[in-house]
């Protein structure tokens, strides 16, 4: 019989410990980025476009005169 072993996160120093808590609270960062700029580009498909209805408009916000 094989006597058990540690978990993994008891076998790990102190600066190892801190270092993957930073890497897990980079990828929740990076997890929640992506979803608010899915959210964004969900909400922006839902509103209809300025460009399409009003012509185009431009730069300095003046209709254009083409």
């Amino acid at each position: 019989m094989t006597p058990e072993r540690p978990s993994l996160w008891r076998r790990l120093g102190p600066a190892e410990r801190a270092f993957a808590l930073v890497i897990v609270a980079a990828a929740i960062g990076g997890f929640l980025l992506i979803a608010d700029g899915l959210y964004l580009k969900a909400k922006a498909d839902q509103v209809p476009s300025l460009q399409t209805h009003q012509g185009q408009v431009s730069t300095n916000g003046a209709p254009r005169t083409d």
